[in-house]
This record gives structure tokens, C-alpha cells and sequence, in this order.
């Protein structure tokens, strides 16, 4: 799945897919766009990769895309596999986590902060 970045399907995608856990905005343009995640409650967190990376870090597999969900394609399905991947890295996220991290061997929400670095929310 070569990334296209032109017609902005992928970002589609993403807000649809994402949709239910917050806002999704878009930082910049191309391939090193930048992803946040806006909670309604006000909760930010930001996607460690861009969007390019994301996008190539997110497929799966054409058995998987088959079996669970037959009538989608396989990027519909890498979104709705991240989304679940996401929602369960929320739900265990420390307090201070700021920040939503794909890695081999998932999806975390960790903190980026420097330790003892406090931030005033107006």
C-alpha cells in the first residue's frame, strides 16, 4: 500500500476511524504531518510517528483483513485495527501520558514530558 498523501484518503481514514475516541488534527502537510488526538475532554495526544510512518506501520495482513472484516479493504481494516489498539493504549495510560507510540510489539500512550516539568492548563 504505497502512501498517498495528495488526495488525503488516509486522514479521512483516520478521523473516521478514530473518530469515537476524540478529534483527530493534522499538524502540516505531506508525508511528515504531524496526528493529534483531541479527547473531549481536553486530554491531548500526540502521535509519536507521522503520518507517513503511521500509515506504513499500521497493515496488516490480507488473512486478517479477510476474516474480520471481508468486505473492507486492507486500509479500512489497518485503520479500524489501530483504532482498537489505540482505545486499549488510552485506557491503561498513566495520567501524564501525552503521547501515542506505535512500536513492534503494539501501541502504548507514554509521556514525553521531562520528569519534574509541570504544565499550567488554563
Amino acid at each position: 500500500m504505497a502512501p498517498d498523501f495528495e488526495d488525503g484518503w488516509f486522514r479521512a481514514m483516520l478521523k473516521t476511524g478514530l473518530g469515537h475516541l476524540g478529534s483527530i488534527v493534522f499538524t502540516g502537510s505531506g508525508p511528515d504531518t504531524r496526528v493529534t488526538l483531541i479527547q473531549l475532554s481536553g486530554r491531548k495526544f500526540e502521535f509519536e510517528q507521522t503520518e507517513a510512518e503511521i500509515h506504513g506501520g499500521i497493515v496488516i495482513d490480507e488473512e486478517t483483513r479477510a476474516a474480520m472484516w471481508p468486505s473492507w479493504s486492507v486500509a479500512a481494516a489497518s485503520v479500524a485495527v489501530l483504532s482498537i489498539h489505540v482505545e486499549e493504549a488510552l485506557r491503561s495510560a498513566e495520567s501524564d501520558a501525552d503521547t501515542i507510540r506505535l512500536t513492534s510489539a503494539g501501541i502504548e500512550a507514554v509521556s514525553t514530558r521531562p520528569a519534574g516539568v509541570e504544565l499550567n492548563l488554563i
